[in-house]
């Protein structure tokens, strides 16, 4: 009984301190959860091609893109948008780790990294 009682204590100290590390990785600083907050965050580029964007379940519209770091290295990433993006634009993605895009913004061909227009040109 003595050893089952040790285990219970171990486990909710364990679980304390789990929260606690989580709350001051997070709590603290709140940027991270910040959509158009670049903290925390990947950024990734692309430029907007309207031929494969479809409607999903929710009346979005859905894009799978082909988008670049800023080093140049290929991940393909999917997004919604509440409307049909202008075709050709080039567009800044926030990426988080778990969530994916979580923002975007459309810049222009000036603003993307060097080996990013080297990509579009």
């Amino acid at each position: 009984m003595k050893n089952s009682r040790r285990k219970t204590l171990l486990f909710i100290f364990m679980f304390i301190l789990l929260f606690v590390m989580i709350a001051s990785l997070y709590g603290c600083n709140n940027t991270f959860l910040k959509p158009d907050d670049p903290a925390g965050k990947d950024i990734y580029y692309t430029r907007i091609n309207n031929d494969d964007v479809k409607k999903n379940e929710d009346e979005r519209h859905e894009y799978n893109l082909i988008s670049y770091d800023k080093d140049g290295n290929e991940k393909k990433l999917k997004f919604t948008t509440a409307r049909k993006l202008r075709e050709h634009a080039y567009i800044k993605l926030y990426v988080a780790t778990f969530r994916g895009v979580t923002n975007w913004q459309e810049v222009q061909l000036d603003d993307l990294p060097g080996k990013v227009q080297e990509k579009y040109k």
